[in-house]
């Protein structure tokens, strides 16, 4: 099943390129899209909440100042 949240849509905006700390090959490309700011991150995919709500955060946002 594909994930709403891991599709790249025409406008969507990288605000933030942050690098694994277990795995410096990997980045997460942190995007505004209209529905608000998404990661691709398994924790974020997973976790419940409206995407945009303060509920459906992971550590990325965070170590982005977002």
């Amino acid at each position: 099943m594909k994930m709403r949240t891991q599709s790249k849509q025409v406008g969507d905006v990288v605000v933030a390129v942050i690098r694994s700390e277990s795995n410096p090959r990997r980045v997460y490309k942190i995007r505004k899209t209209r529905l608000g700011l998404v990661c691709p991150c398994l924790s974020f995919r997973f976790k419940t909440g409206e995407i945009g709500s303060a509920a459906k955060r992971c550590k990325h946002f965070d170590q982005a100042g977002l």
